[in-house]
């Protein structure tokens, strides 16, 4: 007769343990009491060639198909003329609130021209679950190459949506380097 062993349940602790297949894209935002992001300033604050991204953008907003409960989704399109950089073709999503009480929209915008790409993270400010795109954002550069390898800067996005029932949607966006 074979002896069986009592099963135990337990349970671990995974606080003190260290994911090492998960790399988060978007640094992990923190309010402080003047409205700011501690890690956007925290980024921007260690870049070592900080330039001036400010200028104008346009183009056209398509809506992906996504879960409604985790906020809507909608990619972006277009081109605009931007300090430092020059003239630009913008491709980028953006992500409202979904089903939670507040949360703020988040997007990622890709910078091209025939002397390389910069990519800008969003982060919106705190709205409540369900909310429209926001009117304002803060961008951060989080990577570039070519002549923009080691670009960097942050700043606030100014957007306009436009919304047609017979046309595809516009945005433009208005940068102001911080």
């Amino acid at each position: 007769m074979t002896k069986r062993k009592a099963l135990r349940p337990a349970v671990d602790s995974l606080e003190s343990r260290l994911v090492l297949s998960q790399i988060a894209h978007l640094p992990m935002t923190v309010d402080v009491a003047d409205g700011g992001n501690v890690e956007m300033a925290a980024m921007a604050a260690k870049a070592t060639t900080s330039r001036s991204i400010s200028g104008k953008l346009a183009g056209i907003v398509t809506h992906l198909s996504s879960n409604p409960d985790v906020g809507q989704r909608f990619a972006l399109a277009g081109s605009g003329q931007l300090k430092t950089l020059g003239m630009v073709q913008v491709r980028g999503t953006v992500r409202t609130t979904g089903f939670i009480q507040g949360g703020r929209s988040t997007g990622e915008l890709t910078l091209t021209n025939s002397r390389g790409t910069v990519k800008l993270a969003l982060t919106g400010p705190t709205q409540p679950g369900f909310s429209p795109l926001p009117s304002t954002y803060q961008f951060v550069v989080t990577s570039g190459t070519g002549a923009y390898k080691s670009f960097s800067g942050h700043g606030i996005l100014t957007a306009t949506w436009k919304p047609s029932a017979t046309e595809p949607q516009h945005f433009r966006f208005t940068l102001t380097s911080a």
